[in-house]
């Protein structure tokens, strides 16, 4: 895997040093002379060959957004072989200097026990530095450990906190799971409405398991209950998930 890792590197590093010559001697730069902005887009648009030419030498300059996309390219095996132990390296890196996302994916990495030995306390640090910083989706982790009690003592108001950071943000999972805790009034009053408005967003954003959760709650709400929700679902989305409550 190294291998094939510093073959794909060498001509990249003929580039830097092309780069490095022209800012000494006053030469335009290269094309190459590239951001890792590049990089990420030929990520998401599935070049991995260019991607890692691009982001590997800013990875190994220190750049944190580089060192995230290619550690996210060897969690997944994305263009390189599969290796936990890369993945960690550059996530660990990037999430040291304040990047949410490689917080929030190391965090992942010892929630799970993927590569390291499962560690609930030490995701749980990485998921508030990253739910800090606005990631909605280890706000909605977060929400999920203190609803469990996987590495803090469990506590369904700061659950429903964390779930409702990630919901006014759009996440689904943070919605449905904001949407069960109103359904069956823990960590919340006890609200079918605003449970059914929470649940049915999540499955307007296609979470399977939520459509079925709203279909047996129409079951249970009246026609005025469910045109109430859809109500105050129209004015939550309008507001910008400003104006969500009843």
């Amino acid at each position: 895997m190294m291998n094939r890792f510093k073959a794909t590197w060498s001509g990249a590093r003929f580039f830097v040093f092309l780069f490095a010559a022209s800012m000494c001697f006053g030469m335009a730069p290269p094309v190459w002379a590239v951001t890792s902005g590049e990089g990420v887009a030929a990520y998401e648009r599935n070049d991995f060959v260019a991607a890692l030419g691009i982001l590997g030498p800013l990875a190994e300059q220190g750049n944190p957004e580089a060192q995230f996309y290619l550690g996210l390219m060897y969690d997944l095996g994305q263009g390189v072989t599969q290796s936990d132990k890369e993945s960690l390296r550059l996530y660990r890196s990037s999430a040291d200097q304040g990047y949410p996302m490689a917080q929030y994916y190391l965090g992942l990495m010892y929630d799970n026990g993927q590569g390291v030995p499962q560690d609930f306390t030490e995701a749980l640090r990485l998921y508030r530095l990253a739910g800090g910083q606005g990631s909605a989706l280890a706000q909605y982790h977060l929400g999920f450990m203190y609803e469990n009690g996987n590495g803090v003592d469990k506590n369904l108001q700061e659950a429903a906190k964390w779930y409702r950071l990630a919901a006014t943000q759009g996440d689904a999972n943070g919605q449905y799971a904001l949407g069960l805790l109103y359904v069956d009034g823990r960590g919340t009053s006890e609200d079918q409405v605003l449970g059914y408005m929470w649940v049915a967003m999540a499955a307007a954003a296609g979470d399977t398991s939520a459509a079925a959760t709203q279909r047996a709650l129409e079951s249970k709400l009246s026609s005025a209950q469910v045109m109430e929700a859809q109500n105050l679902s129209r004015k939550c989305k309008d507001s910008g998930y400003r104006a969500c409550e009843r």
